[in-house]
C-alpha cells in the first residue's frame, strides 16, 4: 500500500488499484491512468512506479509506502 496526498485529498494505491473514498471522480481518473495491460513484468514494484508517476505529473507527495519487498538478484525483471 502507499498513500499519496493529490489535489488535497489522500488516495492509497494496492496492486494497481487506486482507492480515494472520499472522492471517487478522482480515484476513477487516477484508475484510467493505469495501464490496462498491467505492469512490463520488468518493474519489481509497479505500485511506488505509479504513484511516483502521478505525484510528479500533478503534484503532490508520497506520505506512505509499505517497505519496498526485497529484489532476488537472481531474478530477470
Amino acid at each position: 500500500m502507499i498513500l499519496v496526498q493529490i489535489w488535497g485529498v489522500e488516495a492509497g494505491i494496492d496492486e494497481l488499484q487506486w482507492v480515494v473514498p472520499t472522492e471517487p471522480r478522482v480515484e476513477k481518473f487516477l484508475n484510467s491512468l493505469i495501464d490496462p495491460l498491467g505492469p512490463s513484468g520488468a518493474d519489481p514494484y509497479p505500485d511506488l512506479t505509479v504513484a511516483r508517476e502521478v505525484v510528479d505529473r500533478f503534484g503532490g507527495a508520497i506520505t506512505y509506502q509499505d517497505p519496498v519487498p526485497d529484489i532476488d538478484e537472481n531474478k530477470i525483471y
